[in-house]
């Protein structure tokens, strides 16, 4: 008998395996896979979870007090915002949104719960490009600058058209050779004061053109603006405080027009030398302050630089904040700003394509680089009504 016959058995046949060989290959092999499971395990607990998107950990110093955004009201096709561009309280505190990519303006509780849509695709009241919203608690009325449509459309609280404005019998004339571009209407002392691009129109309740600050072109001159986007006006003082978004500063005006203070200074050989990048919206706060929203101050920081400058009646910087980016502290391409009862702060995040809702905290000092950006970017008329030399660049 040879050796391999000797291995294999008679006929060539393997030998069995003993029983407790082959238990213990299987326990080895169970147990390989256990430990391999297990180490998995381990590696995805130990792994960093990412935060997730529109939230971190807030930073020191910044007073930004998060609510809640508004997004829309659904997922479906059409129910989210589309480049919002401004928002106010109404009499109620709802929250009234400008959803410009939409066409529409759409009315919120302040827990984002819809109220209402604005806007008929067709026929009176319909909207092109709502621009600015501004509520009139004492008439009960709320007027739309719709700047694509070239008109003010005025509606009660409760979304009823009501009126627009230019009159149909006013002379387009009046507006110079680009026409109304309205940006902003506020009621004031009888009559509607309108933001167009070369400068502030009042109409009177007919809805005709009674008198005009600024010039027929667009300019920079102390009697000029250049888009002034934006507008508010103390009712204690009567002062006008105007954003002059394409001169790239802030004014100050009395009842009669007249400059009392600017904080800016223009473009030098097409380069920005001023303080200011964009300033694209003003609001007054109940304490008397202003707070300018500075579409293009792209920062990194929330505390002490930022979107959002406050300055006092006088022209004086008091605090910067609001870094850009997608948290639900940061703003991206930020456009109007509405202060709303009870403390609680609107932004229209135009890229971000939501309105942030949140509270403020105790305001952060600007860092002392900006703080002499904006001196050297300030003067002040020597009396009211008086001119001043032009600021030094």
């Amino acid at each position: 008998m040879s050796t391999r016959d000797a291995e294999d058995g008679p006929a060539g046949e393997k030998p069995r395996r003993e029983p407790a060989e082959r238990l213990l290959r299987l326990v080895v092999g169970v147990l390989a896979a256990v430990a391999l499971t297990l180490a998995a395990v381990l590696a995805l607990l130990l792994k960093p979870s990412p935060k997730p998107p529109g939230h971190a950990a807030p930073e020191a110093g910044c007073p930004i007090k998060p609510v809640r955004s508004i997004y829309g009201f659904g997922s479906a096709k059409g129910q989210s915002l589309s480049q919002p561009q401004a928002v106010t309280f109404d009499r109620a505190g709802n929250l009234w949104v400008a959803d410009t990519g939409n066409s529409r303006v759409l009315v919120f509780t302040p827990e984002g719960r819809l109220v209402r849509e604005i806007g008929p695709r067709n026929g009176p009241g319909r909207l092109w490009a709502p621009f600015g919203i501004t509520a009139d608690p004492a008439a009960d009325r709320m007027y739309v600058a719709d700047y694509r449509g070239r008109a003010v459309l005025i509606y009660s609280s409760g979304g009823q058209y009501l009126d627009r404005l230019p009159a149909a019998d006013q002379d387009p004339a009046i507006f110079g050779s680009e026409g109304f571009s309205p940006y902003e209407a506020r009621p004031h002392k009888g009559k509607v004061v309108v933001a167009s691009g070369n400068g502030l129109y009042f109409f009177d309740r007919h809805g005709r053109v009674v008198a005009h600050w600024g010039a027929e072109w667009r300019g920079r001159g102390l009697k000029e603006f250049n888009f002034p986007n934006s507008f508010v006006v103390d009712p204690k003082t009567d002062r006008f405080y105007v954003t002059d978004t394409g001169n790239r500063r802030v004014m100050a005006l009395d009842s009669a027009g007249r400059v009392l203070w600017i904080s800016g200074l223009p473009d030098v050989e097409g380069k920005i030398v001023g303080f200011w990048q964009l300033p694209r919206a003003i609001a007054l706060g109940s304490d008397g302050r202003l707070y300018v929203v500075d579409i293009f101050r792209y920062q990194e920081k929330c505390a002490g630089v930022g979107h959002i400058v406050v300055l006092s009646s006088d022209g004086r910087l008091l605090s910067e904040f609001g870094r850009a980016g997608p948290q639900e502290d940061a703003f991206n391409f930020p456009e109007r700003i509405a202060l709303g009862p009870d403390g609680l702060v609107a932004v229209a995040d135009r890229e971000n394509n939501r309105v942030l809702l949140f509270r403020l905290g105790p305001l952060p000092p600007p860092t002392s680089e900006e703080a002499a950006s904006y001196r050297g970017s300030l003067w002040r008329a020597e009396g009211e009504g008086k001119s001043a030399a032009k600021p030094s660049r």
